[in-house]
């Protein structure tokens, strides 16, 4: 039985992607174990047993394979479809359960994404960040807007500004529980850490004045 050369080009395609696939996979288990410098294009080949040049028919360098891990690991994947679920008829009942939802998505995730993203604040000052986040934006700023648009109840507070706080308090509250978990400063079992940081971001740390 002869094959057809769009057959015949499709296995080869696939075969293509799963030893693609293998060496990520490989690659992100050992810089998880070892970290960037600890790893070698050697025993990545290993792991994903084959040659460490069958490796440079995929990726031209370590780091580019780095940067595919930091990519394909990363949590925006199940980020995006979290902001898409997202509802609520008033601004803060939306964020709560953008919030809720973005945390469940990435439940499995934490502890595997933040060791990547310090290798790469340390061995790439976030390049590759800054490369990632350029490229998802545009899927973002549909759910920007939607905050946005038609919120009487929001503070007229720039648009970046606003954004980038809202980051930084993720981003902050992942990272303090990873580094401090085992500390007594996160000891309370009686606190809904994330529902707490929340309120600060919406309402502050100070009590409402009351008017004169």
């Amino acid at each position: 039985m002869t094959t057809s050369p769009d057959s015949a080009e499709k296995t080869t395609t696939a075969r293509g992607e799963d030893t693609r696939r293998r060496v990520v996979d490989s690659a992100y288990t050992l810089f998880l174990q070892n970290g960037y410098h600890g790893t070698s294009m050697r025993q990545i080949a290993q792991a994903a047993g084959m040659a460490v040049g069958g490796i440079y028919n995929h990726f031209p360098s370590k780091e580019d394979l780095f940067a595919e891990v930091l990519d394909q690991y990363h949590p925006y994947h199940a980020i995006l479809p979290a902001l898409a679920a997202a509802q609520g008829d008033d601004l803060e009942t939306f964020l709560r359960q953008m919030a809720a939802l973005v945390d469940q998505a990435i439940a499995t995730r934490r502890d595997q994404i933040l060791p990547l993203v310090y290798i790469e604040l340390v061995e790439f000052r976030g390049r590759h960040i800054q490369a990632l986040v350029t490229r998802v934006m545009p899927a973002i700023e549909p759910f920007i807007q939607k905050v946005t648009a038609g919120h009487a109840e929001l503070r007229p507070v720039p648009l970046p500004v606003l954004v980038r706080s809202f980051i930084a308090l993720l981003m902050g509250f992942y990272f303090t529980e990873f580094l401090l978990r085992n500390s007594a400063l996160l000891a309370a079992d009686d606190i809904n850490w994330l529902e707490g940081t929340l309120d600060v971001f919406l309402h502050g740390v100070l009590k409402s004045k009351d008017p004169a």
